[in-house]
């Protein structure tokens, strides 16, 4: 089985939209290769993410903006290893969203886009989060002890 593969098998999607048109086809394509759960506003979308473990949250940023800020503040802060995919298709947004991008580590998606896109975005992101999981992971674990002892076979 390749990552890939198991990423799609195991990851879940949160997909945030002002627009019922966009949040119900995002929502049967998705569907398809990812355990979705979908919300028309920030307040919804933070309460799914309090009751669920989302891999990936996408979120169109055309909603308004105070809605919009207080839902990537609050993905940002709380769930660090919850990778996040931006959705633009105002060209001003994309450009004040290329600086957030590389500060806050969300991917951006610009519309229109086809729905391979949007797919392979995600994938990429939950791979990422994933690994920045594990290697969170194992530096919390102590190393095992076969590792800890020298080549002597004692302990250093």
């Amino acid at each position: 089985m390749t990552l890939r593969t198991e990423v799609s098998n195991l990851c879940s999607v949160l997909f945030v939209a002002a627009e019922e048109a966009t949040l119900g086809t995002a929502g049967a394509i998705l569907s398809m290769h990812f355990q979705v759960k979908l919300a028309t506003a920030a307040e919804p979308a933070i309460a799914l993410m309090d009751q669920h473990h989302f891999d990936v949250a996408c979120v169109d940023i055309d909603m308004p903006p105070r809605d919009c800020g207080h839902l990537l503040h609050a993905a940002s802060t709380s769930r660090p290893y919850m990778a996040g995919i931006l959705i633009t298709g105002d060209y001003q947004s994309v450009l004040r969203l290329e600086l957030q991008q590389t500060r806050d580590h969300f991917h951006l998606l610009r519309k229109p886009y086809r729905p391979q896109e949007l797919t392979t975005l995600i994938h990429r992101a939950a791979t990422a989060a994933k690994l920045k999981r594990m290697a969170h992971r194992l530096r919390r674990e102590p190393a095992p002890l076969e590792a800890r002892m020298g080549a002597g076979g004692g302990l250093p």
